[in-house]
């Protein structure tokens, strides 16, 4: 599955833990070769008290019962692998949680993205005058393939425009040409091509191998992608810490008992009203939640719900949330809608952000830097004192380059990334929410 990676191991159990717990509540795959087969399996739960991992099941699986067989998975963009022995437990296959994880290198050759905005269209065809043709935009490439988002296929004996679909190019169809126009610092080029691999997120996208690439192509190639190349780091998991946030959020999430206000000493006052400021003869009886509206005002309640994009059915859904804020980056997030692991829930005012984040577990908080003229950080700094904010990983989206003390308070909230807007292309946000959905080979 590739050379490992010493500084990529993860030895501690903890650790190991929460990477395969990773997988599970995200709901990526994991990969069990037997033999020359690889299998791809869903994890449907970890039986931590017996060290276990309970994955999706398949006939050949009972031929290898208490043999070890040779596991991989992807995450962070990186590839990861592990031996475990394969054990059928209550008639159910399961993995023995492994001892090390490590992080390996599939690819012979590094690979580099291409920004929308370079438009370097790709033509792929499979035949002249028959079969399918695909049309589109790299996404990223290196010196073995290339990644297009596909803008139209068709079928072309008779130029009828066709849905893409996961059978629309079976992974091996050979491509009798493949047009490449044009790479930075790359000439026009056309080779011959074969389909890795096609798959859905915001856009269809379609992995194919160069065949019979000319040497100065190549070497052109070679040299974009050098003069781009960022190495991926692996995030550190620890399981045990996970469940303390999770503990943490749900002791958030339980009423606190109303109590007296004469008899609340100002160290003993409850968590919501930790950033308020000390009540006058005006203000004495407001809520943290009034205050916080004479902060940033909200609309008319029944103007609001209307818009709000709403949470499942369900009372508990499994998926992790996007949350937004603001009319201008509804548009611009639409493409949301498309992401199946995420849910996502458009606020149209900041008091909304505060019910979202107590009811459900987010995973993402994607908002401006400024709402109705105030301050977006300002806010979150007031709201962090209520905890609600542990665990989020916010994405800032601004028009405009931030003032040093904007950037300062960001820092201080541990947001990490701030993309200007208008957005060039749904990956700029995918690749932070979903980074392992776009591999190339």
């Amino acid at each position: 599955m590739g050379k490992s990676s010493s500084e990529g191991d993860v030895n501690s159990e903890d650790e190991v833990l929460g990477y395969i717990d990773e997988l599970y509540s995200q709901r990526f795959p994991i990969e069990v070769r037997l033999r020359e087969k690889s299998k791809i399996c869903d994890i449907y739960f970890l039986d931590v008290s017996r060290k276990l991992v309970r994955i999706q099941d398949d006939p050949e699986f009972a031929n290898y019962d208490k043999k070890t067989v040779l596991c991989g998975f992807s995450l962070d963009q990186n590839w990861f692998s592990f031996q475990a022995k394969l054990i059928i437990f209550d008639g159910k296959p399961h993995l023995e949680l492994p001892m090390t994880v490590t992080q390996v290198e599939r690819r012979k050759h590094r690979r580099a993205n291409i920004s929308a905005r370079e438009n370097v269209n790709v033509t792929a065809l499979e035949g002249l005058g028959a079969g399918v043709g695909v049309f589109g935009t790299a996404v990223n490439v290196n010196v073995e393939g290339i990644c297009i988002a596909i803008d139209r296929a068709m079928q072309l004996q008779n130029e009828k425009t066709i849905t893409p679909s996961y059978d629309m190019l079976k992974k091996g169809t050979k491509l009798m040409v493949i047009k490449v126009n044009r790479i930075p610092g790359v000439p026009v080029f056309q080779c011959e091509a074969v389909v890795n691999r096609i798959g859905r997120k915001a856009k269809w996208m379609l992995a194919l191998e160069f065949e019979k690439l000319p040497g100065p192509i190549r070497s052109a190639i070679e040299k974009f992608v050098q003069s781009r190349y960022v190495p991926n780091k692996a995030v550190r998991r620890s399981y045990k810490r996970r469940l303390e946030m999770q503990k943490k959020r749900e002791m958030d999430r339980q009423p606190q008992p109303a109590e007296s206000t004469n008899s609340v000493s100002s160290k003993e006052k409850p968590k919501e009203l930790i950033f308020v400021q000390e009540p006058t003869a005006e203000t004495s009886f407001k809520t943290a939640a009034q205050q916080l509206e004479m902060i940033i005002p909200v609309a008319d309640d029944n103007e609001q719900h209307q818009d709000d994009l709403k949470f499942s059915d369900a009372e508990q859904p499994l998926k992790p949330v996007l949350i937004s804020l603001g009319d201008e980056l509804k548009d611009e997030l639409s493409f949301l809608l498309d992401v199946d692991e995420y849910e996502w829930v458009h606020a149209q005012t900041p008091m909304k952000i505060i019910k979202f984040l107590n009811e459900r577990k987010a995973g993402f908080l994607l908002i401006p830097p400024e709402f109705n003229s105030q301050s977006m950080l300002e806010y979150l700094e007031r709201i962090a004192g209520m905890g609600v904010l542990s665990g989020v990983e916010i994405i800032l989206f601004t028009k405009e380059s931030l003032p040093p003390k904007d950037l300062i308070k960001s820092r201080m909230l541990g947001i990490q990334h701030v993309i200007a807007l208008p957005l060039e292309n749904a990956d700029q946000v995918l690749k932070i929410i979903s980074p392992d959905d776009y591999e190339l080979l």
